[in-house]
């Protein structure tokens, strides 16, 4: 494709006018035998600052408490978009990922893991990267410790390699 046929093509794609609403996203969650650090996760997709939103968690068969745990914790949070479902026996992230995927029905789904605890901007900000009709995929960083090589100081953007 030529320089001039791709910016026809991103032309024709933006909205002529500013979207009225912002896009819809669910989160999807995937879960395996973590009750704690889904206690955790979705008490910060809880506080996201995004209008927008649904939470799905997929319990991969876990065999502790971990589907209760996401059960009453929608339970005491109605006011939450909060779907749960179990795949009944552990089929791996892949296929607890596809559940999630047949369950959602937003403009984006967006993944992160049982043991992370999202920044109240998270979806927001990822979400916004959406605005431009050139976006087809989009990443957040994941802050768990100081960078302790040069390839993590990299991917902090803080180096002129990135």
């Amino acid at each position: 494709m030529t320089q001039a046929a791709f910016e026809d093509a991103v032309s024709a794609a933006e909205p002529s006018a500013k979207q009225a609403e912002p896009l819809s996203v669910t989160v999807v969650v995937c879960v395996y035998n973590r009750p704690e650090a889904i206690l955790k996760c979705l008490e910060s997709l809880r506080k996201q600052s995004y209008p927008r939103l649904t939470t799905i968690v997929v319990d991969d068969g876990s065999t502790d408490n971990t589907l209760q745990v996401a059960r009453d914790f929608q339970s005491r949070h109605p006011e939450m978009p909060l779907v749960i479902r179990s795949t009944g026996a552990n089929l791996g992230l892949s296929q607890a990922r596809n559940v999630g995927i047949a369950e959602a029905s937003s403009d984006l789904i967006f993944f992160t893991d049982s043991d992370c605890q999202a920044d109240t901007e998270w979806v927001a900000e990822l979400a916004r990267a959406f605005e431009s009709p050139t976006v087809v995929a989009a990443a957040g960083v994941s802050i768990d410790h100081e960078p302790r090589n040069y390839a993590e100081l990299a991917y902090t953007g803080q180096t002129l390699l990135s």
